[in-house]
């Protein structure tokens, strides 16, 4: 490491250029990056979380899997549905 730092102090020339040349390199391939805001990413995947306390089991199906289930099922390009319900007695 001690042989490259003495080469790059006797030739600063060639040390300024390397570092120009990393500088440059640097931002054509900045300006050449694709960058979105907000990407399109299709994950297909729906995960649905429900807190209903003091409902019994029978009360959340019929009122909320159900009818949850039935709206997210006329989704297109859905692979998987997850339904976690969290009951609180």
């Amino acid at each position: 490491m001690e042989k490259i730092i003495r080469w790059f102090i006797a030739n600063s020339v060639a040390a300024n250029l390397l570092m120009l040349f990393i500088i440059f390199a640097g931002l054509f391939t900045v300006l050449q990056l694709r960058m979105e805001i907000f990407p399109d990413i299709n994950l297909g995947i729906i995960n649905v979380s429900v807190v209903y306390p003091g409902a019994s089991p029978e009360d959340i199906e019929e009122s909320i899997c159900i009818r949850i289930e039935e709206q997210l099922a006329g989704i297109d390009g859905v692979k998987r549905m997850t339904l976690i319900l969290i009951i609180f007695f």
